[in-house]
């Protein structure tokens, strides 16, 4: 929640009740599902987003230094405009996963792009939710984030925009090395 003298350059989470609209002053506890809903990340577009939501980006860096044994990624989702804004969705995901001392040689660009599709969502369903449900809620989130920018969007627009992943060059490097057999 902002609070008198707060830095402007500081956004406040985004709390969003599925179906519901953006409040920067709402407290979390006012939401039931408030634990899934996106936080906003402080570096949105810099100027109004004057062209069309174009695409899904899901950039991946590698957390920390990098492992022989051990794959640990972190995913940041924004969507692009043909303006070349971007506007972030989701900055707090990402995951991790350790195996043999050579773990980097068995992935595969593929298997970290689909992996990064994955954990930016939608989640798995609730106890007693369908994978509908889920949807509708997770897309409406993201639409009502991209609203809290100015720019109206359906939710099911954003879910049929292309995604794509773009591999920071660490996390190229870590595939190049496993598959040359180094660390």
């Amino acid at each position: 929640m902002k609070q008198d003298g707060d830095s402007h350059d500081r956004m406040p989470d985004v709390i969003v009740e599925p179906g519901g609209t953006f409040d920067p002053d709402a407290e979390p506890a006012e939401y039931p599902h408030a634990d899934r809903a996106p936080r906003r990340s402080p570096q949105g577009p810099t100027a109004p987003v004057t062209g069309s939501l174009c695409r899904l980006v899901t950039r991946v860096e590698l957390c920390g230094r990098a492992r022989r044994d051990r794959v640990s990624c972190s995913a940041h989702l924004r969507v692009e405009s043909t303006d070349g804004q971007a506007i972030p969705l989701l900055d707090d995901r990402g995951w991790s996963s350790s195996g043999p001392a050579d773990i980097w040689a068995y992935q595969t660009v593929e298997d970290i792009e689909s992996t990064a599709r994955m954990v930016v969502g939608p989640d798995e369903p609730r106890p007693g939710e369908t994978y509908d449900e889920a949807d509708a809620e997770h897309w409406g989130a993201l639409a009502d984030t991209v609203r809290g920018y100015g720019v109206e969007i359906d939710p099911a627009e954003l879910a049929a925009l292309p995604h794509d992943v773009e591999l920071s060059s660490s996390v190229l490097a870590q595939l190049r090395l496993g598959e040359a057999g180094g660390t």
